[in-house]
């Protein structure tokens, strides 16, 4: 499969090895085990533990500066009025020093998500946001922090519920299967594969008639994604973190 928001991989590479430095007190509240680790051990090891946010809070800024100028680029492009499943096809649009095929997963599910549940989204104006509020890690060469989704909902009053770090899986998993047959809006971000380097993702989802409909889910997709099960996509071992949106008011067309 080819790796989707690929930069996030050596982001959490250089996370890992800050890691070592921190107190024994920080590793073991965000769950990475004792300082003495060493990264041989850390590479080695088959289960992910980068889920909580500090980690990835560690790589924001408050702004991006040339904000207002990626804005200018953008809103000169075609207009993107449907939704996004491909974001392969999108790298002509910036965010921070990259651009949304590289580093706009989180963006795009936020996209995506708002236009199911019945708004009319921008993706610049979000970009902007991302750029504006401090939501990129190191200026957008290694993605958008998957938790910058909650401010993002706070900063613009959208109604949800967060399912934050990988202990939450559970409840995110009953959340989602016990309303499948329902109309629901989701987000969840999730690492690729069981290593580090394999990258992680982010994706907006919606559940109705007992299936699940993945937006975006490959970096070549043309269409919705379309699984019977939370876990077909997503493991407890590979979850970052979750969101489930207020009731939605249109259907995925």
């Amino acid at each position: 499969m080819k790796k989707l928001c690929r930069y996030v991989s050596l982001c959490l590479t250089l996370v890992f090895m800050l890691s070592i430095t921190v107190t024994t007190t920080a590793a073991a509240d965000i769950g990475a085990g004792s300082t003495e680790q060493s990264l041989a051990d850390l590479s080695t090891d088959p289960r992910i533990n980068l889920y909580n946010r500090a980690w990835f809070a560690a790589l924001r800024a408050p702004v991006y500066t040339n904000y207002a100028a990626n804005y200018a680029y953008n809103t000169s492009l075609p207009t993107i009025t449907g939704y996004i499943f491909g974001q392969g096809n999108y790298s002509d649009y910036k965010i921070g020093n990259s651009n949304l095929a590289a580093a706009g997963c989180g963006p795009i599910a936020v996209y995506n998500a708002l236009r199911y549940n019945g708004r009319q989204p921008d993706i610049c104006r979000i970009i902007r946001d991302y750029e504006l509020n401090g939501y990129l890690m190191s200026a957008g060469y290694f993605g958008t922090d998957p938790y910058a989704i909650a401010d993002y909902f706070d900063d613009n009053l959208i109604s949800y519920e967060e399912f934050p770090d990988n202990d939450s899986y559970d409840e995110f998993y009953d959340e989602v299967m016990d309303n499948i047959s329902l109309r629901r809006t989701y987000i969840v971000s999730y690492w690729i594969g069981p290593r580090i380097t394999d990258g992680a993702h982010t994706v907006a989802f919606a559940t109705n008639g007992g299936s699940i409909y993945i937006f975006n889910r490959y970096n070549n997709s043309t269409d919705l994604n379309v699984q019977s099960s939370l876990d077909a996509f997503v493991s407890s071992e590979r979850y970052i973190t979750g969101y489930a949106l207020g009731m939605r008011s249109r259907s995925a067309e």
